[in-house]
């Protein structure tokens, strides 16, 4: 059964595995400095390791040595005409900077001179969505089974998948939810005044291997579910199905055939 933490930290898991978008802040030398992360993964060894800007790094402080940096993530939805952010995690960590040339497990880049790899050790991590703020363990986030990398690598195509509901059955699929008639939950729902470009729209927030992340705004409303499927889904293939039972009401599947 899905919660509103179990898919926080679903999030944070997906974000470190390379979804999303990771920065540095060398809080201890420069607080206001962000440095974006070009490339993100985990090792088999568990760490997050880290692809940057060589130039970069040369600004975030000692690079012989662990180096104090805070780490900020983010993930988008898959929106064109709307910037909606789904969740975002923040961390504090020490890195430490691999030898110029060296090659690090857990990332498919190549070594060149104008990058550097780091790895990383956090404890507390700290996820921010619209379900409000969950506080959790690196190493007991990474210890748990990620689902799935698909859905995330090929997000164009889940996105595409799920767009084969209409507008109306997601509407229909969030007051289901609300209506206790579809497994999910509730994930916020607040006063939020909007520009009239935005009223009464439903967008698409987020795909997760457990359901789909479905936003939708009134004149002053914003509320945000998560609709459950039926079973985890790790392929594109999967979610596909996944949505065409999603499409059918649950009176009409229910529904005893006519004689």
């Amino acid at each position: 059964m899905i919660s509103t933490t179990t898919y926080a930290e679903s999030l944070a898991r997906r974000i470190f595995h390379g979804a999303g978008a990771l920065s540095l802040v060398p809080y201890r030398v420069d607080s206001t400095a962000h440095f974006p992360v070009l490339a993100h993964g985990i090792n088999a060894h568990g760490q997050l390791v880290v692809a940057c800007a060589a130039a970069d790094t040369e600004r975030m402080g000692d690079r012989t040595g662990e180096t104090a940096v805070r780490v900020d993530g983010i993930k988008k939805s898959l929106e064109f005409d709307v910037d909606i952010t789904v969740a975002s995690l923040h961390a504090l960590a020490d890195i430490t900077w691999v030898e110029p040339g060296a090659a690090v497990e857990g990332l498919d880049v190549d070594p060149n001179p104008y990058l550097r790899f780091g790895v990383l050790k956090l404890d507390n991590v700290f996820i921010r969505g619209p379900q409000g703020t969950t506080r959790t363990s690196f190493d007991e986030l990474i210890e748990g089974k990620l689902d799935s990398r698909e859905l995330d690598a090929r997000e164009l195509d889940a996105r595409e998948a799920v767009d084969r509901l209409p507008v109306w059955r997601q509407s229909q699929l969030i007051d289901d939810v609300l209506g206790g008639n579809l497994p999910g939950i509730l994930l916020a729902d607040r006063v939020q005044p909007l520009c009239s470009s935005h009223h009464f729209r439903l967008w698409v927030a987020d795909v997760d291997p457990r359901g789909i992340v479905l936003l939708k705004a009134t004149d002053d409303r914003v509320t945000t579910v998560l609709v459950q499927f039926a079973e985890r889904v790790t392929t594109i293939e999967d979610l596909a199905r996944a949505v065409d039972v999603l499409a059918v009401p649950a009176s009409d599947r229910n529904a005893s055939p006519r004689i």
